[in-house]
């Protein structure tokens, strides 16, 4: 392609988030409210406040005068900070995410996957602990061109509770995407009892269908890493990106993030999409138990086909 094909006709804004502190507990604060049609086209976000609660804060995207959000999502799952990968200071990209820590309580992404809105959209953090945020604050910028799509991004986070024990026959399902559109990201975070927890196949389901259209032989083919994960440290790439592998005791870490947009334009469904965990063949002796869990889909919807 003629790097010139890029060019836009589009007049392009970055506009800044409201500086602000966190929010009080069980609260929100409105960081940006932008008017009209338009496409976010970059979305950057900052957080320095309480170590304890920050990695639980969410950020949450309303379109066009939507009562529930669009895109509703931890911090830590994903900025992939949830296990405290923040510790010192991490950075790692795919094509259309860039997570960054300098520290315990300084979590920072960069989004590239477009956001479309017809009527306007709000850009809220949500603060759904039960301690008020301590002093610190929070920063950022959109960028923004004059042009909508049929197309809308949604962003669901969710947390296994902990405590759940893996054996030969546990099967855990992801929430089931449903409608039609394309899963473009898929962040996941967890912390097991034992390596051996990564031997897990994680398969997409399309359409209902029974054998997977995304088969895998373990997490580390859906993420596109080494054999067990054996490089033990973050790496990135434009197709995926892991900030911590702690594969080599007890507990086992793992924050790791594969970007189905730059990998194969998404992964498309017609009604929809489900996302499996069963453990392999080989590995049904064996039982961890998940002290932690966390997974984040992004996914556009495809509003020609509801």
């Amino acid at each position: 392609m003629n790097i010139l094909d890029k060019l836009t006709p589009h007049r392009s804004r970055r506009l800044m988030l409201e500086r602000g502190h966190g929010a009080p507990a069980g609260a929100s604060v409105d960081l940006l409210t932008l008017s009209g049609a338009g496409t976010v086209t970059s979305l950057w976000f900052i957080c320095d406040i309480e170590a304890a609660i920050v990695n639980s804060q969410r950020l949450q995207v309303y379109v066009d005068g939507e009562a529930t959000p669009s895109i509703d999502v931890e911090l830590g799952i994903l900025c992939l900070t949830a296990l405290g990968a923040s510790a010192s200071a991490m950075a790692a990209s795919t094509l259309h995410m860039h997570v960054e820590a300098g520290g315990p309580t300084l979590p920072c992404f960069t989004m590239l996957f477009p956001i479309p809105y017809s009527s306007g959209a709000v850009v809220k953090l949500h603060n759904p602990t039960g301690t008020s945020a301590a002093p610190g604050w929070t920063w950022g910028s959109v960028t923004t061109i004059p042009e909508t799509s049929n197309v809308r991004l949604r962003g669901q986070a969710v947390n296994l509770a902990q405590g759940v024990t893996f054996d030969g026959v546990t099967e855990y399902s992801f929430p089931t995407l449903t409608g039609a559109g394309w899963l473009v990201y898929h962040a996941l975070v967890a912390q097991a009892t034992s390596p051996l927890w990564e031997e897990r196949n994680l398969n997409l389901y399309v359409d209902g269908e029974t054998a997977p259209s995304i088969a895998n032989s373990g997490l580390e083919d859906y993420f596109y890493s080494s054999y067990n994960f054996l490089l033990g440290t973050k790496y990135d790439q434009p197709i995926a990106m892991t900030t911590i592998c702690n594969f080599s005791g007890s507990p086992a870490n793992l924050c790791t993030a594969v970007d189905w947009l730059a990998l194969a334009g998404g992964v498309r469904f017609w009604s929809s999409l489900g996302g499996r965990l069963h453990t392999e063949e080989w590995n049904t002796a064996h039982q961890q138990t998940l002290m932690k869990f966390g997974s984040l889909m992004l996914w556009y919807q495809d509003l020609e086909f509801p």
